[in-house]
């Protein structure tokens, strides 16, 4: 009877081993599919990162040509407004000089008209008398 005692109790004891070790490898095999699962997790979190990433430093490209467009744009603009504020000075130059020639001109139809009206008196009289 002790035998079977100690066999009973080998064989619970054994069943014991076994149904610890089974509980033991399931807690594992939980673990490592959350672990699995966790793994997928973060791959697919910093697949949509390096997506953003990419978005982003093509957004930055695409304004740092803007950019770059708008500045060459904005030189283009200065030099022309230059070359118009070069244009309209000569233009106010030969303006001036236009009206000093138009002046000088004035006073010399308004010499030419006093000798005319001094001539065309003076053979008034001449041809009255």
């Amino acid at each position: 009877m002790t035998t079977v005692v100690v066999v009973v109790i080998a064989v619970f004891a054994l069943v014991l081993l076994a149904f610890l070790v089974s509980r033991r490898r399931a807690a594992e095999q939980q673990l490592v599919e959350r672990r699995r699962r966790e793994l997928e997790g973060h791959r697919n979190e910093a697949q949509a990162n390096e997506q953003r990433a990419r978005e982003a430093a093509s957004t930055a490209t695409r304004k740092r040509r803007e950019a770059d467009r708008l500045e060459q744009e904005a030189e283009r603009i200065k030099v022309d407004a230059a070359e118009r504020r070069e244009a309209a000075q000569d233009l106010d130059e030969r303006s001036d000089r236009a009206l000093t020639f138009a002046d000088r001109h004035e006073s010399a139809a308004e010499e030419k008209r006093t000798e005319i009206d001094q001539t065309g008196k003076r053979f008034r009289l001449r041809s009255k008398a």
